[in-house]
C-alpha cells in the first residue's frame, strides 16, 4: 500500500509541476532552480488565475444567449423537407 501512495503523491507532483511549466512557459530548469516555498507560491497563484479564468468564462456563458442549450435554433439549409436534385 506504501508504494501505492508514493506513486499518487509523485503522479500528483508531476501533474502540479507540468502545471506550474505550463502556466509559466518556463522549462524543467528553471522549474528546478526554485526553491519549495518558492515554487509553492508559483503553484498558488496560477491555480488562483485559472479559476478566476475559469469564473470569468462561467459568467460570460451565463450571459449568452442559448447558454442553457435548452434552445433549438433550426438552420434553413438543413431544414428542407426535400433534399436538392432529389426529383
Amino acid at each position: 500500500m506504501r508504494q501505492e501512495d508514493e506513486g499518487d503523491i509523485g503522479l500528483a507532483m508531476d501533474a502540479a509541476m507540468y502545471f506550474v511549466m505550463s502556466h509559466y512557459h518556463i522549462g524543467p530548469s528553471e522549474l528546478s532552480k526554485l526553491s519549495p516555498a518558492g515554487f509553492g507560491q508559483l503553484f498558488s497563484w496560477a491555480t488562483a488565475t485559472e479559476q478566476v479564468k475559469a469564473e470569468k468564462m462561467e459568467e460570460q456563458m451565463g450571459d449568452a444567449p442559448n447558454a442553457g442549450g435548452n434552445e433549438r435554433h433550426k438552420i434553413k439549409s438543413t431544414s428542407m423537407n426535400k433534399m436538392p436534385f432529389s426529383e
